[in-house]
């Protein structure tokens, strides 16, 4: 599965996602973009109908999860943007090699 999503490659078998909105499943499309351009980023993530509806992050009503989701994002966020500019940094320094 995980080579399928590294090619962008995947599905949502019936069996298991049958029970799982369609909210929740673009969510999950626009996370799992391949081209990290295209991707959400934390701040469209956390902007998402289905984050606001259900993680607390609007006035759909949800729980106090959603503060903890909304900082697990955003620290995620950063740890991206951390590590794409430490394969920057890699990248320029094996190219002087």
């Amino acid at each position: 599965i995980f080579e399928q999503i590294m090619a962008g490659r995947y599905d949502f078998p019936a069996e298991y996602w049958d029970q799982v909105s369609d909210e929740a499943k673009d969510f999950i499309r626009k996370l799992l973009v391949v081209e990290p351009k295209d991707r959400y980023t934390g701040e469209q993530a956390l902007a998402h109908d289905w984050i606001k509806k259900y993680a607390g992050g609007g006035d759909g009503g949800g729980d106090d999860g959603g503060d903890a989701a909304t900082i697990e994002i955003k620290r995620l966020e950063k740890e991206v943007k951390m590590r794409r500019e430490q394969s920057k940094v890699t990248k320029r320094s094996l190219s002087g090699l």
